[in-house]
């Protein structure tokens, strides 16, 4: 459960969020996310209890159910159904953005915004052909892959920054062009929650998904979702501070 928390969390946000926290709050941003975690963690305590006392699939919406009755139950479960269904196609479209880097194929310019070519789209229908198979597969089947997945998505962005900060970390980023918080504490809130902080931790739900399949919810419920929060919390603060030190010079002189 703890590795599906992790997994859960860990998307595009560790791709995108240290350059547009950085953009918003400067390094600052490391701050931005202490208080991103906090929110997260909060959220996650109480989902904590209220997993271990309802330990059933589909906690998002059950939860709601009990406290609200079948109506609150059923606009829960159509939110959430709602939100899993984007949340697999930014990630998609995330994740090959990024890659139009490497594969320029996949991604064009248009009107300053980078969007998908018509090949891009086909392997992004592709891979959310790939992920709903996993997902229709089950949960032993999904459990199994998901420690292989979730080693790879840890290993990588801890393996990243620290490249960065061997090769190229410049300690004087996080107090030139402007100090440390050069649009002050409006640009450390505004990362918080413009700047895909939030939108990093808030996988944690998955865990609460697969509540009904804890062998002891009271106990590992509460861990699974507060350890992968702050887990995540550690890996994400290594990545920004990686970037904030490992942007050029030149590419920090206007802002």
């Amino acid at each position: 459960m703890l590795l599906t928390g992790l997994t859960g969390i860990i998307g595009s946000g560790w791709l995108f969020a240290a350059l547009f926290a950085a953009q918003l709050a400067g390094p600052a941003a490391i701050v931005s996310w202490f208080i991103g975690c906090l929110l997260a963690i909060t959220l996650a305590i109480i989902y904590a209890e209220l997993g271990a006392m309802i330990p059933e699939a589909g906690a998002l919406s059950r939860v709601p159910y009990v406290a609200l009755g079948p109506l609150g139950g059923f606009v829960s479960g159509w939110l959430c159904w709602v939100a899993y269904v984007a949340t697999v196609s930014i990630e998609v479209s995330a994740i090959l953005q990024y890659a139009g880097n490497y594969l320029p194929w996949l991604t064009a310019v248009r009107d300053d915004d980078s969007v998908l070519t018509a090949a891009g789209i086909a392997v992004a229908a592709a891979l959310i052909a790939v992920f709903t198979v996993v997902n229709l597969a089950g949960v032993r089947w999904l459990i199994r892959s998901n420690v292989t997945i979730t080693i790879w998505k840890l290993v990588i962005p801890v393996l990243v920054p620290a490249v960065i900060i061997i090769v190229g970390f410049r300690p004087e980023n996080f107090t030139e062009f402007g100090g440390f918080a050069p649009y002050g504490v409006n640009g450390i809130l505004a990362a918080v929650s413009s700047g895909g902080i939030i939108f990093s931790f808030i996988g944690f739900r998955a865990v609460l998904d697969l509540a009904g399949e804890a062998r002891n919810p009271a106990r590992n419920v509460p861990l699974a979702l507060v350890g992968s929060v702050l887990i995540c919390l550690l890996i994400y603060v290594l990545l920004q501070v990686a970037f904030i030190g490992g942007v050029p010079p030149e590419h920090l002189a206007n802002g």
